[in-house]
């Protein structure tokens, strides 16, 4: 139980550090076509983190992310296209 809550602890910490910064060069390397980048896009706008949750968003990032092989990418997307 303790490390439960030491592991939603850090989760919840993670979620709400993402400064405009690391979005800002997230978006700049994914709008280049990096497939890392536009997943992690995908993951940020996916949970909300440093940006306003948008499913939306976040399938259309996974989609670019997915053409180019992520198969994390690939999940993500028909998670979300389930909603």
């Amino acid at each position: 139980m303790k490390m439960l809550r030491i592991v939603l602890s850090l989760l919840l910490w993670v979620a709400f550090s993402v400064d405009a910064s690391e979005f800002d060069d997230t978006k700049a390397r994914a709008e280049l076509g990096h497939p890392k980048a536009q997943y992690n896009l995908g993951v940020m706008y996916g949970n909300g983190e440093g940006v306003t949750q948008d499913y939306k968003l976040a399938h259309m990032w996974w989609n670019l992310a997915a053409a180019s092989g992520d198969q994390d990418a690939v999940k993500n997307r028909g998670i979300v296209a389930k909603t």
